[in-house]
């Protein structure tokens, strides 16, 4: 899981739900609108996809769904809404039809510290909720959402619509991570990257084959170029066990950083 703040983060496993809570902002807040003075909170389902919210209606939705089974959170969550909004009553089915990933059922806790940050987190445009996966790197910018970023350079792959794009020129360690989100999203792909199926298609990443030998896709950094490997699994001819990999082809693609 993930606890975030700014750009500064920490993994485990499975889903990677995060949330951002900003206290400053412009001094605009968003707000819900009750409808004949009730707010109703639906829930949803929030899993392994890639997505990111700063909606109020969103987050509280979300917060419903993780407070369903805690009555003092739950409360604290209708008091804020209400006060906040002017409502009359929050309306929260305690049979709620959605889910949070199991991994980040506590990822919102920390919206939970007090009222002030729950209404920070709630109704704070410059606050975010984050869902994602950690089997994959986050999309291009996907966690760029602070205002103002001004990007100078940008990252692109030959035979990828996808760019990512940076304030600074990225040093290697930030290209590297970069070229892997890109390229685990490339088209050559038959199965996205993260299925660890080698024998399906083309995939990117490093490897040793049946002989010992090491690959990667990175062997041709330096060129500005990254590879891709076709394998195919080798059994033993009698008991059919599995002995490795061999490489039955591969493509190359440039790549290059451009000043925007």
């Amino acid at each position: 899981m993930i606890n975030f703040r700014g750009r500064v983060f920490e993994t485990n496993s499975s889903s990677t739900h995060s949330i951002t809570i900003t206290p400053n902002s412009s001094g605009i807040l968003d707000t819900i609108n009750p409808i004949n003075g009730v707010i109703s909170l639906t829930g949803g389902e929030f899993g392994w996809e890639w997505k990111k919210f700063n909606s109020s209606l969103k987050k509280a939705n979300y917060a419903a769904v993780y407070v369903r089974n805690d009555v003092n959170k739950r409360n604290m969550l209708v008091d804020v809404i209400k006060e906040h909004t002017g409502a009359k009553s929050v309306e929260i089915d305690l049979n709620i039809n959605g889910y949070i990933d199991h991994q980040s059922l506590d990822i919102a806790d920390k919206a939970f510290t007090d009222k002030d940050s729950l209404k920070n987190w709630l109704f704070n445009p410059e606050s975010w909720l984050f869902t994602g996966n950690d089997n994959e790197k986050p999309p291009p910018n996907f966690y760029d959402v602070e205002f103002g970023i001004e990007y100078n350079y940008q990252l692109s792959v030959e035979g990828l619509d996808l760019v990512e794009k940076f304030e600074t020129y990225p040093d290697k360690d930030k290209l590297e991570m970069s070229l892997y989100s890109l390229c685990s999203r490339h088209p050559i792909l038959k199965r996205k990257a993260f299925s660890n199926a080698p024998e399906y298609g083309y995939w990117y990443s490093s490897f040793e084959d049946i002989n010992k030998k090491e690959h990667s896709s990175l062997d041709k950094f330096e060129d500005n170029k990254i590879i891709f490997f076709e394998t195919e699994a080798v059994y033993t001819p009698k008991q059919q066990r599995f002995k490795g990999y061999k490489i039955k082809s591969t493509k190359e693609f440039k790549f290059e950083i451009t000043k925007i």
